[in-house]
């Protein structure tokens, strides 16, 4: 079983690597050769002779661009392809901090369709060196072509050895102190938030983060109406202030929160870390069983999957008491008989059984036993409303399955829950992301609650 490929390759973080060397600029001779019946704007650099923005348009304004080719850390051989971006002024044999950042997005015939008539530096980032005046500054920024794009050699090799080896830093999170910055949208389909808790958890430098629920966005992108996509206007200003925090050893002229995050109902919050739960409920869901149906791309309306020869089961909670929120990365466990697949689902169910499924995962049943990590979230379950709990055969059009048509026994199954108390909630600023309310139509179903087997514990005061 797989997922839907995504239009564009993803990475599980947006992340941008900052290096702790300096970069020396090289000599300031632009190149004033022609290609063809081109004219000066389109020159090309190569290690050694820069390129300004009045001989290619394509440069930024304010940088000397060069173009330099090395070896990948594996002994494979296979040649890298880098451009240098120095701010334009820079006196020949000065140093500068450097901004790195290593991808698929960078080839100087566009991302999309071919530019060849533009030949140069790509622009996939110029929204970041406009927005942080980043060459005033006194930075250098790098784009590297990782294998098989742009002007790398080698073949593609999305998460294995040879893509690893091109970013060594990034090959393992366990000890790193590198100072990290990201943001991740909590309803993600390009790049699920699928091991972000796991992944912080095994870092151990600084980090500044934003999550909240958006989907495939940049902290600074807009709506077409206008609105930031995620809901917060400081993107630019924060980004410089980490990089000058931690590349220049400047101290921040504004404390901005280690993590702003931002919960299903649109209010933003501040945390030192993520996620910050104040209790972990381990819950017992019990027995059921489903036939593995599947389900192709018009699901079975939940209401209507009810029976021996349900294509899945479903176990309530009891209404909360208290407003309760779900942060991090929810788990189930069980005891599976049988051959196919399995999807776990967590629903946010009103009163009036208006519901929004939050949270799922699939699994291949592979085994007898299962350990089941679903996507790392941050919702907040309301008092009043109930938690369901969906198990069973894979429903939904955005995966590729074969369904086995056997009957699946699910015995023993439970439900570990990081719950944290929003009433502790320390507010910080920025609006509601403009995707949260296209995510709730999306995930919207309409359920009939069953009896309740188990209660969701108030998470209380944080311990």
């Amino acid at each position: 079983m797989r997922k839907r490929p995504a239009a564009t390759v993803a990475a599980l973080l947006t992340v941008c690597t900052l290096t702790g060397g300096l970069i020396w600029a090289a000599g300031a001779v632009p190149d004033q050769a022609t290609d063809g019946d081109r004219t000066q704007k389109t020159a090309v650099a190569t290690a050694t002779d820069s390129v300004t923005h009045e001989e290619n348009e394509r440069v930024p304004e304010g940088a000397r661009w060069t173009q330099h080719y090395f070896p990948s850390s594996d002994g494979s051989r296979t040649e890298l392809h880098a451009d240098v971006l120095l701010p334009e002024k820079l006196p020949e044999g000065a140093k500068v901090p450097v901004i790195m950042s290593a991808g698929a997005y960078f080839g100087h015939s566009g991302e999309m369709e071919v530019e060849e008539e533009h030949a140069g530096p790509s622009r996939r980032l110029q929204d970041l060196l406009e927005g942080t005046d980043l060459f005033d500054k006194g930075y250098a920024f790098v784009m590297v072509d990782t294998r098989g794009f742009g002007g790398s050699a080698g073949c593609l090799d999305l998460g294995g050895p040879g893509d690893q080896a091109d970013v060594s830093p990034a090959r393992n999170a366990k000890g790193t102190a590198t100072p990290l910055l990201f943001t991740h949208g909590t309803a993600e389909t390009n790049t699920p938030p699928v091991g972000m808790e796991e992944f912080l958890d095994h870092h151990r430098g600084p980090q500044w983060a934003w999550i909240g629920p958006w989907g495939h966005v940049r902290g600074n992108e807009r709506t077409q109406d206008g609105k930031f996509a995620m809901g917060r206007a400081t993107w630019f200003k924060e980004t410089l202030s980490f990089f000058d925090e931690h590349l220049k050893g400047i101290d921040p002229r504004v404390q901005f929160p280690n993590y702003a995050v931002q919960d299903n109902r649109g209010n933003w919050r501040a945390e030192k870390s993520w996620p910050a739960a104040n209790r972990s409920a381990n819950l017992r869901l019990g027995n059921g069983s489903y036939v593995d149906s599947g389900a192709g791309s018009q699901p079975t309306p939940p209401e209507e999957g009810a029976g021996r020869d349900a294509g899945s089961f479903f176990v309530w909670s009891g209404p909360l008491e208290t407003a309760t929120r779900v942060t991090g990365t929810p788990r189930v466990t069980m005891t599976a008989k049988g051959e196919g697949n399995v999807m776990v689902k967590l629903y946010d169910v009103g009163a009036d059984g208006n519901a929004v499924a939050f949270d799922e995962r699939v699994s291949r049943l592979d085994r007898d036993r299962l350990d089941i990590d679903l996507k790392s979230t941050d919702w907040t379950l309301r008092a009043g409303h109930r938690l369901a709990v969906e198990i069973g055969s894979v429903r939904t059009g955005d995966r590729l399955d074969t369904p086995s048509k056997q009957k699946i026994r699910v015995s023993n199954a439970r439900l570990q829950l990081p719950l944290d108390n929003p009433a502790e909630d320390i507010a910080t600023g920025g609006d509601r992301a403009p995707w949260l309310d296209t995510f709730m139509q999306i995930n919207a179903a309409k359920l009939k609650p069953g009896p309740a087997a188990f209660s969701v514990p108030s998470a209380r005061a944080r311990q």
